[in-house]
């Protein structure tokens, strides 16, 4: 997972990374950033996202 991460953008590796394996919460992570907890829940969100279509191709297109 971890060499996955390095795929990811800098902008949603960077969230991911401190929320995941820092353990901050969405709020710190905004004031370290210096952007909105919305931001922060959308940038992990969506390295959650990309990440397990890279752990796991084609299954987002099995359900289609």
């Amino acid at each position: 997972v971890r060499e996955r991460m390095r795929t990811l953008s800098p902008t949603f590796r960077e969230a991911l990374w401190l929320f995941v394996v820092e353990g901050l919460s969405i709020r710190e992570i905004g004031e370290i950033l210096a952007i909105p907890e919305a931001t922060v829940k959308t940038r992990i969100h969506r390295a959650k996202a990309q990440l397990k279509d890279q752990l796991n191709p084609g299954a987002a297109h099995a359900m289609a």
